[in-house]
């Protein structure tokens, strides 16, 4: 017995059976499959810290903590330079901090089976409030314009560099699920050939499924 449905045994004398010869070729093409991948992504797997994602946060925090060191000139520490670098430095802190609690909020509702067992709209609801919630902006910052695209920017990269280093490189839904435009924008501007469309052009440069079936024919 099989649960509560008994196991059917084809007769000896009868051919094999159609499924068995689907499953056996499914199993074959499986196995394939798996040996192509093997190579292209091996089991020694190493994490690829990006340095292209990793940059706009790293640059933004050593630009502050170098203008906040005291200059050769023995310029006042109280200059106005300096001042807003360490208002920069601050703003910074709290970037992060809200990064951290974010990611304290995504890990207690957005993973595991719990969350994968949910209904889809649930999923989404609970994905689309974690959006939200990267993009607000903290109330106290000094330095920054609420919104703008360098903060936006600088918040992405924080959210990736601050998983990749609480996960030692293993990968994190975090910040793709929650800054996945502003991640592709970096990766687009660090090959050097990006293009910037509006949205109702992009629609148009779809290449129509006849051509990727290979039929080479628009229409009929």
């Amino acid at each position: 017995m099989a649960g509560a449905n008994p196991r059917v045994l084809r007769g000896s004398g009868l051919s094999t059976f159609v499924m068995d010869h689907l499953k056996a070729q499914r199993t074959n093409e499986l196995d394939n499959v798996h040996k192509k991948l093997d190579k292209v992504f091996p089991k020694a797997y190493t994490p690829h810290y990006d340095l292209d994602l990793a940059k706009y946060w790293k640059d933004a925090l050593e630009r502050a903590e170098e203008d906040v060191k005291p200059e050769s000139d023995g310029s006042p520490t109280n200059s106005k330079k300096r001042i807003i670098a360490r208002e920069r430095l601050n703003d910074l802190k709290l970037i992060k901090k809200k990064i951290e609690e974010l990611g304290e909020k995504y890990r207690s509702s957005c993973i595991g089976e719990q969350f994968t067992s949910l209904p889809i709209e649930t999923r989404q609801d609970r994905l689309r409030a974690m959006s939200k919630l990267f993009a607000s902006t903290p109330e106290q910052l000094e330095t920054f314009t609420p919104g703008s695209h360098d903060l936006e920017l600088i918040k992405a990269s924080c959210a990736y560099v601050h998983e990749f280093q609480r996960t030692r490189g293993y990968p994190s839904q975090l910040p793709y699920s929650v800054a996945m435009k502003h991640l592709c924008y970096m990766k687009a501007v660090a090959t050097g050939s990006s293009k910037t469309l509006c949205a109702w052009i992009e629609p148009a440069l779809h290449t129509h499924k006849a051509w990727v079936s290979g039929s080479g024919k628009l229409y009929g």
